[in-house]
């Protein structure tokens, strides 16, 4: 094997790591700014026992540095890489969601609730643009 083909191999092979920093680093971003908005008691996030405690704003600030550095790295790849991981995401995400609201998976807060079947059909149709869009062209 040349050095050419080694080198085409490990950038084949980074893509793919790429994309799982780049679905990584949206998960943290979102959860990190949950955190500081509990951590805050900014009045429309979530209540639970982070609201209100400064130090559930200090670990969101540490999960959006950290999660923006990985999406800055993941970016290097192309978005397209991150589109598609983030569609597979939303495609599970969302085959789920619909099981749960139509009761095919019973036992959960969401199961026999309409709605998340909707939610569910919404965020597998998301996630199936954005698999077949990550698809078409170069990655860059």
């Amino acid at each position: 094997m040349t050095w050419s083909g080694l080198g085409a191999m490990w950038r084949d092979k980074m893509a793919g790591f790429k994309t799982v920093l780049g679905v990584l680093s949206i998960v943290m971003l979102f959860f990190g700014t949950i955190f500081i908005l509990q951590g805050l008691n900014i009045s429309g996030a979530p209540q639970s026992y982070m609201t209100s405690d400064i130090n559930w704003t200090y670990r969101g600030v540490g999960f959006d540095v950290v999660g923006l550095a990985l999406f800055i790295f993941a970016l290097r790849g192309g978005w397209r890489n991150i589109a598609g991981g983030i569609g597979a995401l939303l495609c599970v995400l969302g085959a789920l969601w619909v099981l749960q609201g139509l009761n095919v998976l019973p036992g959960m807060g969401m199961s026999g609730h309409n709605e998340w079947a909707i939610r569910g059909g919404i965020a597998f149709v998301i996630g199936a643009v954005l698999a077949l869009v990550s698809r078409g062209g170069s990655s860059e």
